[in-house]
């Protein structure tokens, strides 16, 4: 038989954290795009419904470690409740978000009609914050052999390059491969590029490129 921990126990209890729209791949909250607009948080749980009510609770810090906070009671209501995604909509003023700028905060909520236990927290970083490069993987030729390719083994298709998918890889970021061939005196011959507008189904999955065989005469 298995048994949860107090921790697991105690989370599967409660309501699941808030989602805190438009946060950057690094929970950030881009304090440019969102403007002087109000910060959505969208809310939900078991038996949610119209005429209930919850405590939503704002906390944080600034860069200087002050605090910040906002407690108020959220009523669940024909304007801010989707029926459809069983999702409430919690309007956050401009004001409690920028006043954590460049620190962070906690999204939390409690149902109170009917009582519930406190939600599990939503974290996030307020502002961009300067990022290290992250460097694309090394680009891999599964018909290569000690680094060389032989082209009279590629065929017609060419020869395939893979790349494996990388950290902040999402949709709409544009990957292009470029292939700079040069012959044994070290003159440049031709360059062959494709880009790749990765899409939903390449979150996460090797980007494949075949680069015509054309391009390896010189060899």
């Amino acid at each position: 038989m298995t048994e949860n921990t107090a921790s697991e126990r105690d989370s599967a209890d409660r309501p699941p954290r808030p989602i805190i729209e438009g946060l950057t791949p690094y929970d950030e909250i881009d304090l440019d795009e969102l403007g002087g607009e109000a910060l959505n948080v969208f809310i939900t749980y078991d038996g949610i419904a119209v005429g209930q009510l919850i405590v939503f609770n704002w906390t944080g810090a600034d860069k200087l470690g002050n605090a910040v906070g906002f407690s108020g009671d959220v009523d669940i209501a024909d304007h801010n409740f989707d029926p459809r995604t069983k999702r409430a909509t919690v309007s956050l003023s401009n004001a409690f978000v920028v006043a954590a700028a460049d620190g962070y905060a906690f999204a939390s909520f409690q149902p109170t009609f009917p009582a519930l236990e406190e939600s599990m927290r939503a974290f996030c970083f307020v502002g961009v914050r300067p990022h290290r490069l992250e460097h694309m993987p090394v680009a891999q030729a599964p018909k290569s052999h000690n680094l060389f390719i032989d082209p009279d083994s590629l065929g017609s298709a060419g020869a395939t390059f893979l790349v494996p998918a990388y950290q902040a890889m999402q949709v709409a970021d544009k990957v292009t491969l470029t292939f700079v061939g040069y012959e044994s005196d070290g003159t440049q011959d031709d360059t062959w590029s494709k880009l790749i507008d990765v899409q939903a189904q390449h979150v996460g999955q090797v980007l494949s490129w075949n680069v015509p065989s054309s391009y390896f005469d010189f060899i």
